[in-house]
């Protein structure tokens, strides 16, 4: 019963960040305006099937990782992305959850990333998406899909370098047996 309670917090914690990044979006979006006048050159500008310039980016993050149980490690992770707009994104990344004493895991992801600005400098973001794992438990390998999800928080220190705080849980396969991984995070994102 605590592992289903949990998976569904986590997940609905990460669709509210989606969500509220829909609902940010919905604010700066400008839906009075007839289509007659969106027909424009403007519309040839248009960056919705590629992210703008200064939405894309790259991070490094390092953390702890708390496998299912008191078991613990360190945990990094590297991603490239980009935002379509201010409040919608794409990002790839691949993280290293570490290891403990007799489990260890790596993967590769793909999600979708909402954010909310909530000043000029911090702001909100979710992430939902698939990963592709490996896994070792005590000795037995294993591999396959499983959800990810994250909520966080970031700081712009400067137009293109913002500090990271995110917290993310994933869903793995451990020698037959579905389990999930938790990261607490810190980390860089450099914008270009």
């Amino acid at each position: 019963m605590s592992k289903s309670i949990s998976k569904l917090s986590g997940i609905v914690l990460a669709m509210a960040g989606l969500a509220l990044g829909a609902a940010a979006q919905a604010q700066t979006s400008p839906s009075s305006t007839p289509r007659s006048s969106m027909n424009s050159s403007s519309d040839s500008d248009s960056t919705w099937y590629a992210p703008a310039a200064g939405g894309r980016y790259i991070g490094l993050n390092a953390g702890r990782t708390d496998y299912s149980g008191s078991d613990k490690g360190d945990a990094y992770g590297f991603y490239v992305g980009g935002m379509w707009n201010q409040n919608w994104g794409l990002e790839f990344g691949a993280s290293d959850f570490g290891s403990d004493n007799s489990r260890k895991a790596y993967g590769f992801n793909l999600s979708a990333v909402g954010r909310m600005p909530l000043t000029p400098a911090f702001s909100l973001f979710g992430r939902l998406g698939a990963l592709y794992g490996r896994t070792e438990l005590n000795g037995v390998k294993d591999s396959g899909w499983g959800e990810t999800y994250g909520v966080g928080v970031d700081f712009n220190f400067t137009q293109n370098l913002t500090a990271v705080l995110a917290f993310d849980r994933s869903h793995l396969k451990f020698a037959g047996d579905r389990d999930h991984i938790q990261v607490t995070s810190v980390g860089l994102k450099y914008r270009y």
